[in-house]
């Protein structure tokens, strides 16, 4: 905000002089070309997770107003956050960052931001010399590249592609059941399951649509679908379930799970998460491991 301040001593009425110019009806670049975004994470790292327009951003700019050359140098040097792949953004992503329901200036809590102008990587379309910048305090539009404005540098961070079934496990306490009485006894089944593409890519969640038990593959327990859900906001769960003690009876218990279903990979990824066992076994001698 320091150079800011300066800018409007050395140039004063610049900023309205660059209002008028910036927004000339054909040149101006209105909220439906926006690239649609949100919602965002602050990564704590001085990175934003953008997972609606699978982008990763500069929270904060470090204050230094740039030309457009000097804006393009600055984003393919910078390494933030063990990141070296960073760019200037193109005019719809950075467009896509106003909020104009926000009071001034129009960018979510989440982001620090200079009242001037920023520039994105766009050419103008008319002029190879001018490039599109955007304000956050009044609009955004074409203008030279030889003039300083602030920069808030992108990358791509897309989980298009994904094809992995969630993660997670499920454990049996006790999953070694004695005597062989042929009694039903409690077994409480315990694990977690997790998708951490889908996670990155809703900003919110485990990344988990559905999840279910299968045990002896005949009985099935429901962790989530569209109206049970038996699993905490970390993808954790804890349930009961009763088996004969049989002797020499083994009952396989398997985790299944579809992750989010999104228009990147065709749909939800689903599948065998993992499985564990419980047995009775002939006799206490009978010492296989357990799972």
């Amino acid at each position: 905000m320091k150079n800011s301040r300066l800018m409007e001593k050395v140039f004063p009425g610049l900023l309205l002089i660059l209002t008028i110019i910036l927004i000339p009806g054909a040149l101006l670049f209105t909220a439906s070309d926006a690239l649609a975004v949100g919602p965002y994470v602050d990564n704590g790292d001085g990175t934003v997770t953008d997972s609606g327009a699978g982008l990763m951003w500069q929270q904060s700019g470090d204050g230094l107003l740039r030309n457009w050359c000097e804006a393009q140098t600055y984003c393919g040097d910078l390494v933030l956050a063990e990141f070296d792949d960073w760019r200037l953004p193109e005019v719809d992503e950075l467009a896509g960052l106003k909020e104009t329901t926000h009071p001034i200036p129009w960018i979510n809590d989440i982001f620090d931001c200079y009242p001037y102008l920023y520039w994105s990587g766009t050419t103008s379309s008319n002029s190879s010399i001018s490039a599109w910048a955007i304000s956050f305090t009044t609009g955004g539009g074409v203008d030279g590249k030889q003039n300083p404005y602030y920069v808030r540098c992108t990358r791509d961070n897309s989980v298009s592609g994904d094809t992995q079934a969630p993660t997670g496990a499920v454990h049996a306490y006790d999953n070694m059941i004695w005597p062989p009485n042929n009694k039903m006894v409690t077994v409480t089944l315990e694990g977690y399951v997790k998708d951490e593409l889908s996670m990155a890519r809703d900003g919110e969640g485990i990344g988990v649509s559905k999840a279910y038990l299968l045990i002896g593959s005949s009985e099935e327990i429901i962790l989530r679908d569209g109206t049970i859900d038996k699993l905490s906001s970390e993808g954790r769960f804890s349930v009961n379930i009763e088996v004969r003690a049989v002797k020499g009876a083994e009952y396989v218990v398997e985790l299944y799970a579809a992750d989010t279903e999104s228009a990147d990979d065709g749909g939800p990824n689903s599948g065998l998460v993992d499985s564990t066992f419980i047995r009775v076994p002939h006799d206490m001698s009978d010492d296989k491991s357990k799972k």
